[in-house]
C-alpha cells in the first residue's frame, strides 16, 4: 500500500506520450504577465521563517516568523522593525510554542492563533495586542481540527467577526474495526463543509461545501500493546475546490469541475458567476490507467524497501512495558485508487492556493500541469468573476500575501528567509 506521489514533469510527460491527451475549449487567453517591480526588501539575518503575513491598510505588514516564534511589525520600506509577540514568557507579548496562524480580523485588526493555549490573540492596526479571546470548543474537534489540513486553508474571519472554518476529516483510528491488526485504506468523504460560527452567540451554520478527491488514510495497527498510526493518501493529479475570504466579508468558493466562483455573502446569499475561460485537456481512460499503473509500481517498490529496512531494526519498548513492539514504519497506501478518483479533465488551478486582495479579486495559482517555465503563476479572478490578469512572480519565491497594489514575496538566502515587496503591476 502506498500514499500515491504527485506525477513529476518527466513521469506526466512520459505518459502523455503512451496515452494522449485531448485539449478541448481552446480559446484566447489573457497572456502571462511578469509581478510588477521589488521596491523593498528586509535586511539579511533578520527572519527564520515566514509563515505568513497580514497586510495593513497603514502600507505596513505583520509577519509571522515561524523559525524564530514571534510576530513582526514592520514599516512600508520593511526596514523598521516592532516585535508584536513572541514565546518569551518574561514578556507580556508571549504565546505557546506551537506554530500560529496569522488571519485578518474586524477593522483591520489581526488574530495570532495560539493552539497551546486554544485562545485567539487579536492584533490591532498599530501592533498592540488588544485582547485575548478563547477559542471555541466544539465537538467533534471543532475549530482545531479544521485547521489540521496540512497547507489547505483551515481558517478564516469574516468582516463581523464569524469564525469560518473547514469540517474536521473523519477520527480515522475509530473507523477501524474492534481488534483489527495489520495495514489498510480508509475511504473518507470526497466533500468536506465550510463552517460559520458567531464568536459572540455561538450558533454555528454550514456556508458551502468542497468538492474533490475523496479522502484516504492508511491506518497500521500492530497487536496490543504496541499501537499503531495513520497518514493521509494524496492523489497523483491534486484537484478540487477552493475558498478564501474578501474583505466584506463574502465568502469566494471556486469550483473545480467548471471553473467558475460561488460568492455566499454575509446575509448567507448565494451569487454564482459564469465560467471562466480556460483551455480545458481531457484526461482519457487510457492515460488514467497509465497514471496508477505508474504510481502503483513505484509504491509497490518503496514498500518493499520499507519493511526490509524495518526487519533489521531492533525491537522497541511498548507503550505498556514488557514485550518489545516492532518499529513503527510508514506503509504506503499501494493501489488503493482506481480511475473514479482522478478527475476527466486537468485540473485548472492548484487547490490550497486561492487568496482575496484589497480590492475584492481572487488569486489562484495555476495548475503545475499548465506552469510555464520561471516562478509560479496566479491567474486573477475579478469579482464578477471574470479572469483579468494572469502574473507570474519570480522564480524561487512564494507569495505570503497580498496588499493595496502590493504583493509579498519570500525566498530563502542561506539558513535565513528574506521579504520583499513588490507592486503588483
Amino acid at each position: 500500500m502506498t500514499q500515491i506521489p504527485l506525477c513529476s514533469t518527466r513521469l506526466w510527460s512520459a505518459l502523455v506520450s503512451v496515452a494522449g491527451l485531448t485539449r478541448l475549449g481552446a480559446q484566447s487567453v489573457i497572456p502571462i504577465r511578469p509581478l510588477g517591480p521589488i521596491v523593498a526588501t528586509t535586511s539579511a539575518e533578520l527572519l527564520g521563517n515566514v509563515a505568513s503575513v497580514r497586510a495593513l491598510r497603514s502600507g505596513g505588514v505583520l509577519v509571522n516568523d515561524w523559525d524564530k516564534r514571534r510576530v513582526l511589525l514592520l514599516d512600508s520600506t520593511l526596514m523598521h522593525v516592532v516585535s508584536v509577540a513572541d514565546t518569551t514568557s518574561e514578556t507580556s507579548k508571549a504565546y505557546g510554542d506551537f506554530a500560529p496562524t496569522l488571519l485578518p480580523f474586524t477593522a483591520d485588526s489581526s488574530v495570532l492563533t495560539d493552539l497551546q493555549a486554544s485562545a485567539f490573540i487579536v492584533i490591532d492596526p498599530a501592533g498592540k495586542i488588544a485582547r485575548i479571546m478563547a477559542m471555541p470548543a466544539l465537538p467533534p474537534r471543532g475549530i482545531l481540527g479544521g485547521m489540521s489540513l496540512g497547507n489547505a486553508p483551515g481558517l478564516a474571519f469574516d468582516h463581523a467577526g464569524h469564525a469560518l472554518f473547514r469540517e474536521p476529516p473523519p477520527i480515522w483510528g475509530q473507523l477501524l474495526p474492534a481488534g483489527f491488526v495489520g495495514d489498510t485504506v480508509l475511504a473518507g468523504p470526497d466533500s468536506v463543509a465550510i463552517l460559520r460560527l458567531s464568536l459572540s452567540t455561538r450558533v454555528l451554520d454550514t456556508v458551502a461545501e468542497l468538492h474533490g478527491a475523496r479522502l484516504r488514510q492508511v491506518q497500521s495497527r500492530q497487536p496490543p500493546p504496541c499501537g499503531g498510526n495513520g497518514h493521509p493518501v494524496k492523489g497523483p493529479i491534486p484537484w478540487g475546490d477552493d475558498w478564501t475570504v474578501l474583505d466584506d466579508g463574502t465568502v469566494a468558493v471556486v469550483r473545480a469541475h467548471d471553473y467558475h466562483v460561488d460568492w455566499i455573502g454575509p446575509d448567507g446569499g448565494l451569487t454564482a458567476t459564469g465560467k471562466i475561460q480556460h483551455e480545458w485537456t481531457h484526461i482519457t481512460d487510457s492515460l488514467k490507467a497509465a497514471i496508477l499503473d505508474s504510481t502503483r509500481r513505484v509504491d509497490s517498490t518503496m514498500n518493499a524497501r520499507t519493511r526490509a529496512f524495518a526487519a533489521t531494526q531492533p525491537l522497541t519498548p511498548s507503550r505498556a512495558g514488557g514485550a518489545g513492539c516492532p518499529p513503527r514504519v510508514r506503509i504506503e497506501a499501494d493501489g488503493s485508487m482506481d480511475a473514479s478518483d482522478l478527475p476527466d479533465y486537468w485540473p485548472p488551478f492548484s487547490p490550497g492556493t486561492a487568496r482575496s486582495d484589497a480590492d475584492g479579486n481572487i488569486w489562484v495559482r495555476m495548475s503545475s500541469r499548465d506552469s510555464v517555465s520561471g516562478g509560479p503563476v496566479f491567474e486573477v479572478i475579478n469579482r464578477q468573476g471574470v479572469l483579468v490578469d494572469r502574473v507570474q512572480i519570480p522564480g524561487g519565491t512564494q507569495l505570503v500575501g497580498l496588499g493595496h497594489g502590493v504583493a509579498y514575496l519570500t525566498s530563502r538566502v542561506g539558513n535565513t528567509v528574506q521579504l520583499a515587496r513588490a507592486r503588483i503591476r
